[in-house]
């Protein structure tokens, strides 16, 4: 739709997707679901622990097909191989700190470079 509907560079190096929040982790679903589409991927704040609830997913399985948890175990070469990865987070966002510090971790023990961005004295909030 995008590439149809404006004046796009319609290739992979041209794309790259960012999101704040749950933002965060649907920018990483997106991304790690279509590593071929993209070039790069950055998560502020990311809501990194988002579990399977009945109101967003029908089951377990259908979760771990858009969490970026499961997908980065599940496609790490196709992962590694196309996206720059970027994490952000606030060191004072109580909720989602810990999440994104165990997310950059799971990359790392996947071989998947990340650059991490962790900053003092910022909560959840993007100011």
């Amino acid at each position: 739709f995008i590439d149809r509907e404006y004046r796009t560079v319609a290739e992979p190096h041209g794309r790259a997707i960012d999101g704040f929040a749950m933002g965060g982790w649907g920018c990483l679903s997106v991304a790690f679901r279509n590593p071929e589409k993209f070039c790069a991927v950055v998560s502020y704040g990311g809501a990194l622990s988002i579990g399977p609830t009945g109101r967003n997913y029908r089951d377990a399985a259908h979760h771990a097909e858009h969490d970026p948890n499961a997908l980065a175990r599940a496609k790490a070469g196709a992962i590694r191989d196309a996206l720059r990865i970027r994490v952000v987070c606030g060191e004072d966002d109580e909720k989602w700190y810990p999440s994104n510090v165990k997310f950059k971790d799971l990359l790392a023990e996947l071989k998947i470079p990340c650059d991490w961005v962790p900053v003092k004295g910022v909560g959840h909030d993007t100011k």
